[in-house]
């Protein structure tokens, strides 16, 4: 999942974020990955 703070041009300048997820049939398990950076205060978060 690509990730910016869906108002500016800062992804330009590098701001955004990047999740990779991996699930394992036999361990029944969801591993995930974060990189890059997005400040915290323009983080989108899902809700719910």
């Amino acid at each position: 999942m690509f990730e910016d703070d869906g108002i500016s041009y800062n992804y330009i300048k590098g701001n955004t974020r990047t999740t990779t997820y991996n699930w394992n049939d036999k361990t029944r398990t969801l591993s995930w990955a974060v990189s890059g950076f997005m400040p915290v205060k323009t983080a989108i978060k899902p809700s719910g």
